[in-house]
C-alpha cells in the first residue's frame, strides 16, 4: 500500500488548492490596530490557538501581519519590551496594496470585526 503523495494526506485528484487552503484558513481571521502592542497581539493569539494576527489601519486596510515568530524573533530577542513595543514596529509589512490586502479586509469585514487596540 502506498504511504506517499495525495494518498497517504487523504486527498484525490478531485481536490483543488482552494478546498484545500479553505479547509485549514480561519473563516474570520482576527486583527489588531498598529498601535496595539504585543502583549495585545500575544494574548489574542493564546485566546483563539491562533499564531499570527493581521494589522488593519482604519478602514479595514492591511498594513502588516504580526506572527508568534515576530514577537520571539524582532522584539523579545532584541531586548525589546513587549509592553511598550507595537505591533507595527514588529509587524511583517505589506508593501504595496493589493487584492491580497483588499481580500483580508473583506473577510474582516464580512465578520463584522474592525481593528482595535485590543480584540477582547
Amino acid at each position: 500500500m502506498e504511504t506517499s503523495g495525495a494518498f497517504r494526506t487523504g486527498l484525490t485528484q478531485d481536490h483543488r488548492v482552494s478546498d484545500i487552503v479553505r479547509d485549514v484558513m480561519s473563516p474570520c481571521p482576527r486583527t489588531l490596530a498598529p498601535e496595539a502592542t504585543l502583549i495585545d497581539a500575544a494574548l489574542v493569539m493564546r485566546r483563539e490557538d491562533i499564531g499570527d494576527v493581521r494589522v488593519c489601519e482604519e478602514g479595514d486596510r492591511l498594513v502588516g501581519i504580526v506572527t508568534d515568530r515576530d514577537i520571539v524573533v524582532r522584539a523579545l530577542a532584541e531586548g525589546r519590551d513587549p509592553a511598550g513595543t507595537r505591533v507595527a514596529d514588529a509587524a511583517a509589512g505589506i508593501s504595496s496594496p493589493s487584492s491580497r490586502g483588499t481580500a483580508w479586509a473583506a473577510r474582516c469585514a464580512s465578520c463584522g470585526r474592525r481593528p482595535s487596540g485590543v480584540s477582547r
